[in-house]
């Protein structure tokens, strides 16, 4: 039935279809019309400056687009999977209240792709040679979301350009802003973690090291590729977390004899402010 709602919460049965504009009784408030809620996106920080000028020139054709397409209003509860990685994309969503974490995975299933939070818009958009999720979809608070069947949501936007436009942006969007900010949180993450790692190995060979020449460089009995292994991260991200370490000022070397520290020193120092 076009333009209607099926409501799950959570785990719940399905127990009713209605309109997405009818009053909830479900003691979380009443949903308004949507255009009024996404013109007042624009004042939330982050919100898509380029979706919300879309959304302004069609009232009409948006109004009419919501109330035609069939939708599944869930209310997921914290710490449920949406959707799994390579999943059967067959549904996109549009997360209109909460927060959910988009998790990717590479092949070794080790080093993460993919890892930030969304508090709005439109996500879990299939791969278009598979047609699988590239993410694992996980409400990290109680969200409220609607699922549109991908087929359906193809077919309706196909006359509706503007609206087309305005998901591919929000899209585009959110995964920049994503990628810039997981960006440096990745880096600060991956520095620290493998700086503690290091010192600890480090404090082991200390403790049982004579220093005769007081020298503070130090060989670790342990190559790149068994560290990496002693971390539980691949080699090729314990490679560029050494490279980052280094630019930080903390000089580490990755030898066939094992990984030397210019000065333990430094690197105490450096995971003493870490932590």
């Amino acid at each position: 039935m076009a333009g209607s709602n099926i409501e799950d919460m959570g785990d719940a049965p399905v127990t009713r279809v209605r309109s997405l504009f009818e009053p909830r009784s479900d003691g979380l408030g009443g949903i308004p019309d949507p255009l009024p809620w996404l013109k007042a996106q624009r004042s939330v920080p982050g919100f898509s400056k380029k979706m919300a000028a879309s959304f302004n020139k069609m009232d009409g054709p948006l109004d009419s687009f919501l109330r035609k397409i069939n939708y599944l209003r869930r209310i997921v509860p914290c710490g449920t999977e949406i959707f799994k990685q390579n999943d059967c994309g067959d549904h996109i969503y549009l997360l209109t209240d909460g927060w959910v974490g988009l998790q990717s995975w590479g092949h070794d299933g080790e080093e993460h792709i993919l890892d930030f939070l969304i508090g709005y818009g439109f996500f879990g958009f299939p791969c278009k040679k598979t047609g699988e999720y590239c993410y694992s979809a996980i409400a990290i608070t109680a969200v409220e979301v609607y699922r549109f069947e991908v087929a359906q949501l193809k077919s309706m936007i196909t006359g509706e350009p503007s609206l087309s436009v305005a998901i591919q942006s929000d899209i585009f969007d959110q995964l920049m802003r994503a990628q810039s900010r997981q960006s440096a949180m990745a880096c600060k993450h991956g520095i620290d973690l493998v700086a503690s790692a290091l010192w600890d190995l480090a404090d082991r060979v200390l403790v049982t090291r004579k220093r005769a020449n007081g020298s503070t460089r130090l060989q670790l009995p342990i190559n790149q590729s068994m560290f990496g292994k002693y971390v539980g991260v691949s080699n090729v991200y314990i490679c560029k977390m050494l490279t980052m370490l280094n630019a930080a000022g903390i000089k580490v070397e990755s030898t066939n004899g094992g990984i030397v520290i210019a000065d333990f020193n430094v690197l105490r120092e450096f995971v003493q402010r870490s932590n």
